[in-house]
């Protein structure tokens, strides 16, 4: 500020008295002859006298001096604010910036900074938490220190929390992609906490608003799901500092097709004679009880048979009512059928075997009494096949068991027997597939 000096003398005449000025600095007499002095003249240590001499019009007075030592106006910091790259918070990888107003009454001032980031000292106006292991909490400070050319010092503190920012979580899973009721389901999660906190995470199984599970697995069974539930995965995070995140997925349990046992068809080698039966069953892992329908096809010629008769596990076919012929193979294909529309189909096969002609009325001689040489013997049978007819019928003679003629007729001659030999007759049946069946005359 300016230096100043004032004066005020009374004379004994009562004129008025005016005043002169000399200014000394440090005993030098200097050209100002104001009252003031100019604080740009003035420097610390300086010493500044002045003289004043009163003067009434007519003669100069004695003059009076006083001395001053110029002294150092200290500085002042008046405020210290800290700003964040990130706005109004200030995160663990935010840049701060400590900006300090500072005034010195002697001459222009810069205030320097330092910072103190969890017992590091870090030099400057600006720091980058990034550089530094501070987490949410953590208290940072900035100190502003002023030091004027004369030794005059301020300095003034502000300090700033590490905010806490909230996990998150950034993405929810069900694995499998297709879940059936019967399905070990796994829940899986990917998240972040850009502070770098440890996070802990938690799952929640929910079938509508039912607790069902609080591990990242979760056993599925026909009591607790069916097709067409919807199966909920709730995944909740929470960071050191508390700060939480929730995300969910779903997942709705799919239709699983009926399981069929094996389809037994009996007898394994039927002839046209024969009835066959056709016997399976199903099992379903959605817990449902699958129907079963059967149907009979003739693969040799492509004709499908209506079954004879029908239970919930069985079908049977009477062959003797189709078109089948022997050789012919058969299949009888079972679908079961649950009430989701789900369906499973397999089949089974046998061949009609030819069976041999058969002997309705047995070999037979007449006459069979009173037989002596020369006597005409005929030899009868009647045979039938049901399969393809019976081809021939032949006839072999015999008299003790050795053959002496063929043909359904025989003349006992001396030749070839003797009177209490024992004639018999054997009828040979032949099907058109060469099978042959024989009956001996009693």
């Amino acid at each position: 500020c300016p230096f100043t000096a004032n004066a005020d003398q009374a004379d004994a005449d009562g004129d008025n008295i005016s005043y002169s000025y000399q200014w000394f600095e440090n005993g030098i007499l200097v050209s100002a002859t104001g009252t003031s002095i100019s604080a740009t003249d003035l420097d610390v240590g300086e010493v500044w006298t002045v003289q004043v001499t009163p003067n009434d019009g007519y003669v100069d007075g004695n003059y009076t001096e006083t001395s001053i030592t110029i002294s150092n106006s200290e500085p002042v910091i008046s405020s210290v604010l800290i700003s964040s790259s990130d706005g109004g918070s200030s995160y663990n990888d935010s840049v701060l910036t400590c900006i300090a107003s500072a005034t010195d009454a002697d001459e222009t001032v810069v205030p320097t900074y330092s910072w103190n980031v969890n017992g590091s000292i870090i030099v400057g106006a600006s720091v980058d938490l990034s550089n530094y292991s501070t987490m949410p909490g953590d208290s940072v400070s900035c100190t502003a220190s002023v030091l004027d050319s004369n030794g005059g010092a301020d300095s003034s503190s502000a300090a700033e929390n590490i905010d806490n920012r909230s996990p998150s979580v950034n993405s929810v899973a069900i694995t499998p992609t297709v879940a059936l009721s019967d399905s070990l389901l796994t829940c899986t999660s990917g998240s972040s906490d850009a502070d770098g906190e440890a996070i802990t995470t938690t799952y929640e199984w929910q079938i509508g608003s039912s607790f069902v599970g609080g591990n990242a697995e979760l056993q599925l069974d026909n009591s607790l799901v069916i097709p067409g539930t919807i199966v909920d995965c709730i995944v909740s995070i929470e960071d050191e500092s508390g700060a939480t995140d929730q995300a969910s997925v779903s997942t709705t349990i799919q239709n699983s097709d009926p399981v069929l046992g094996a389809i037994f068809l009996t007898p394994a080698e039927p002839s046209l004679s024969d009835s066959i039966s056709c016997t399976s069953s199903a099992t379903d892992i959605d817990g449902d009880t699958p129907s079963l329908s059967f149907s009979f096809t003739n693969q040799t010629s492509g004709a499908a048979y209506s079954a004879t008769t029908v239970t919930t596990t069985s079908a049977t076919l009477d062959l003797s009512s189709t078109t089948a012929v022997s050789d012919d193979v058969i299949s009888c294909s079972v679908t079961a059928a649950d009430a989701d529309g789900g369906s499973a189909t397999d089949s089974t096969s046998v061949m009609i075997i030819n069976t041999s002609p058969i002997f309705d009325q047995a070999a037979e001689i007449s006459p069979n009494t009173g037989v002596v040489m020369g006597t005409d013997l005929e030899c009868s049978a009647i045979a039938s096949d049901p399969d393809d007819g019976v081809a021939s019928l032949s006839y072999i003679w015999q008299v003790n068991g050795v053959q002496v003629a063929i043909g359904s007729t025989w003349t006992v001659m001396s030749s070839d027997a003797s009177a209490g030999d024992t004639v018999s007759c054997t009828a040979i049946a032949i099907d058109f597939e060469g099978n042959t069946t024989t009956s001996n005359s009693s």
